[in-house]
């Protein structure tokens, strides 16, 4: 990724945060490995976070389509956005639900829209992609319980 003019931000035993640029937009990314094996198993791409409802939610619902287009048909979508019917508190709140789900064969691909806190405390409503491979996903799961 670094070849790729991403930028190293953090790195410790089991995950590394990397700035740069993914599909032409600022991301940050966020790679986590096993314990043991230090192997990738997710890697999440968060994209820099929006001050409109409407950016928001035209990202969400362009990159979707790009998935569909690349993965088919989701497997699960979710659009649960609280009872207020104001999607941006209830995602602060803590009480919505936007995202949806796209099996691969490799894995799982979810994009959503969630809120980050900022180093001051301040809410940011970002759209996120993670990227989960079952194979490494499952060695992260049984060296995890190595250590009980």
């Amino acid at each position: 990724l670094q070849t790729q003019g991403f930028e190293l931000a953090y790195i410790n035993d089991y995950a590394a945060v990397m700035k740069g640029r993914f599909t032409a937009e600022d991301v940050t990314l966020c790679i986590f490995s096993t314990p043991i094996s230090k192997l990738t198993y997710t890697v999440l791409v968060k994209y820099e976070p929006q001050d409109q409802w409407s950016t928001l939610e035209n990202k969400y619902n362009n990159l979707v389509e790009s998935l569909r287009k690349k993965y088919g048909e989701p497997s699960l979508e979710v659009w649960d956005v609280g009872h207020t019917g104001d999607p941006e508190h209830e995602i602060i709140m803590g009480r919505a639900r936007i995202m949806t789900f796209f099996e691969t064969d490799n894995g799982l691909v979810t994009v959503s829209i969630a809120n980050y806190k900022d180093q001051y405390g301040l809410h940011n409503l970002s759209v996120t992609i993670t990227y989960l491979d079952n194979v490494n996903s499952d060695l992260n799961d049984s060296e995890a319980e190595s250590d009980l």
